[in-house]
């Protein structure tokens, strides 16, 4: 179901999958169609491995009749690397995500209503809090989850968690989110509202 996904994604790896394991893939198909997400965002992304993931799931809840059609948006100014193979129109064979070739920073203005959020551009401290603080205004009612990518540093056993890490847990702390990590391929944090009324009378912590 994921192989051809994992294969023509050049940096997958980085995200824990390997052969036709998907790794953290499973949370970048999981966390849309659980929140059946009518709006994914991506914020720089290796060879497309996590907009392709976000459209299988929202590909499968069109099939499922739950959401009509696909909504996912991919910032990437194509500054490096990490984008091969380079974005021209587009990803090859992804008509539906729709790309901004931009700086996270000149993009915020283009974007709205975010049911997903991945974060995995510039891995500094301070911008991957300015891409939280940005479009994490953006996120849609309290139904919405967000990842970081790259939150831990494996060459470094004596500083494991990087930049990505703090930033996320300093921005998790300020806005009282929850945040947990994943120490999977490079890192993936997780961030997620506290707050849905529904639950709070019971006392109980929901997705």
């Amino acid at each position: 179901m994921f192989d051809e996904i994992i294969e023509s994604s050049k940096w997958s790896e980085s995200h824990g999958a390997e052969g036709s394991h998907l790794g953290m893939g499973l949370f970048y198909f999981g966390i849309p169609y659980v929140l059946k997400a009518r709006h994914c965002v991506c914020l720089g992304s290796g060879a497309g491995f996590v907009p392709k993931l976000m459209h299988k799931a929202q590909s499968v809840l069109i099939e499922e009749g739950i959401i009509e059609n696909h909504r996912i948006t991919l910032v990437d100014a194509n500054t490096g690397p990490w984008g091969l193979p380079v974005y021209q129109d587009g990803i090859d064979g992804y008509q539906e995500i729709t790309l901004i070739k931009a700086m996270t920073n000149d993009a915020v203005g283009l974007v709205d209503d975010i049911d997903y959020l991945h974060v995995d551009a510039d891995h500094s401290y301070d911008q991957v809090l300015n891409d939280l603080n940005n479009y994490g205004s953006k996120m849609n009612g309290n139904h919405w989850a967000i990842t970081i990518h790259d939150t831990h540093n494996f060459s470094d056993a004596d500083h494991p968690e990087i930049g990505s890490y703090q930033a996320a847990f300093d921005y998790a702390q300020a806005m009282n989110y929850y945040f947990t990590n994943f120490r999977v391929g490079c890192g993936t944090g997780l961030i997620i509202p506290k707050r849905m009324e529904r639950y709070e009378t019971l006392g109980i912590p929901a997705f």
